[in-house]
């Protein structure tokens, strides 16, 4: 409502000043007369437009410097840790070669190392099933050898039983049998 009110006093103060309140047929001599209406016209407007200026465009103009400068200060931090973070990605490009050929170096002597521990793993397991496989093979190669001796044996003493009963008497075979008692029973 207040802004009406001063729209409406501001428009006709303009028309005072201007004289548009007088109509063309009626003009009054030059004098101090037809100043007064203008100069009180031009106080009005002078008045309204120093008020307005006070109370409602200075605190707003005001304000918004208020926030224009928080906006600067706050745009200067941004562009100063910006410049920081250009500078350490700066120096990081600048680094980023002799790192990756760290990182070569380092996965290459890693790998060898990775390649003797599996080497040598590759060693030891061999090795081992090296030493289980003799072992099985001069167990088994004990084994049949046993059998072979006990078949051996078995098929000497039933050969040599042959022969003994062909060629031995009775009494021969009895004589011969407690001599072999003898000797195992001492």
């Amino acid at each position: 409502m207040k802004k009406y009110l001063l729209f409406i006093l501001i428009l006709t103060a303009n028309a005072y000043a201007g004289g548009g309140a007088s109509s063309s047929a009626h003009h009054e001599a030059p004098g101090i007369a037809t100043l007064i209406w203008p100069v009180i016209n031009f106080a009005i407007y002078f008045g309204i437009l120093t008020y307005a200026y006070k109370n409602f465009i200075k605190p707003s103009l005001v304000g918004k410097e208020a926030s224009v400068r928080d906006e600067i200060e706050s745009a200067k931090t941004e562009l100063l840790e910006a410049n920081s973070n250009l500078e350490i990605i700066k120096s990081r490009k600048e680094n980023i070669e002799s790192e990756k050929e760290e990182l070569a170096a380092k996965i290459a002597k890693e790998g060898k190392m990775q390649a003797s521990v599996v080497l040598e793993d590759a060693k030891n397991q061999s090795a081992k099933i090296a030493r289980d496989t003799q072992l099985r093979i001069d167990t088994e190669f004990s084994s049949v050898q046993s059998g072979i001796r006990a078949e051996i044996v078995k098929r000497a003493l039933n050969s040599v039983k042959k022969d003994l009963k062909g060629s031995l008497s009775e009494s021969q075979d009895s004589e011969i049998r407690k001599d072999t008692l003898r000797s195992a029973l001492s």
